[in-house]
């Protein structure tokens, strides 16, 4: 069994992944769903896709400025039409997460 285990070292976490998003949410903000896709196995990234609803327009800002702030998160996308209302957003932000530990 520990062989097995050992066989897996390049298997992928979600739930780091999901961590390293969610630390970075601020109250005013819910998230409904988590699309995880990748390009294979030898990827270090992959492109993960949240949606959720935001109670403000300030409060999404300031989750996709912190989402752009962290180390191991790139190509933080919020299309512009998400901001277009300002309370009671559904959004869906597209980015991409390191999988290096």
């Amino acid at each position: 069994m520990v062989d097995r285990l050992k066989g897996q070292k390049d298997q992928i976490l979600y739930s780091s992944i999901i961590n390293e998003i969610v630390k970075n949410k601020n109250s005013g903000l819910t998230i409904n769903s988590f699309n995880f896709s990748s390009q294979g196995a030898a990827t270090s990234s992959i492109s993960t896709v949240i949606q959720g609803k935001a109670s403000t327009r300030e409060s999404l800002i300031q989750f996709k400025t912190k989402l752009t702030s962290d180390p191991k998160i790139t190509n933080v996308e919020l299309p512009v039409s998400d901001l277009a209302k300002s309370k009671n957003i559904s959004y869906s932000i597209k980015l991409s997460i390191s999988t290096k530990q």
